[in-house]
């Protein structure tokens, strides 16, 4: 299984604070304090970025990190891929699964309708 699990991506700058709009797949929203990983242009995950602030509104998650003081130092992060390390997740109630863990698998929905 695999340690760091893609979550989301960031989104656009909001605001001149250094806000941006975070793009998480997950159920489970993260909280403040909580370290992220930001894919590089590598590919590969640097050190964590730690979530300063995280609110709700309408629906859209705004994040700030730890260093990111500004609108232009967010552009800079805009698109990159968020991962979160499996450990800091919730536990998965049964009958979850990450999508990391299902490659190849067949996933349906509910109704049986086929996902991929």
């Amino acid at each position: 299984m695999k340690r760091f699990l893609e979550m989301g991506r960031i989104g656009k700058a909001h605001g001149v604070k250094g806000e941006a709009d975070l793009i998480w797949h997950g159920e489970t929203v993260p909280e403040k304090g909580m370290e992220i990983f930001l894919e590089d242009a590598s590919g590969l995950l640097p050190s964590p970025q730690i979530i300063r602030s995280l609110r709700r509104s309408n629906g859209r998650i705004f994040v700030a990190f730890e260093g990111v003081e500004d609108r232009t130092a967010v552009e800079k992060l805009r698109g990159k891929k968020v991962f979160a390390d499996r450990e800091t997740l919730p536990p998965l109630e049964e009958g979850e699964a990450y999508l990391a863990d299902l490659p190849g698998w067949k996933v349906f929905l509910e109704d049986g309708e086929y996902l991929g």
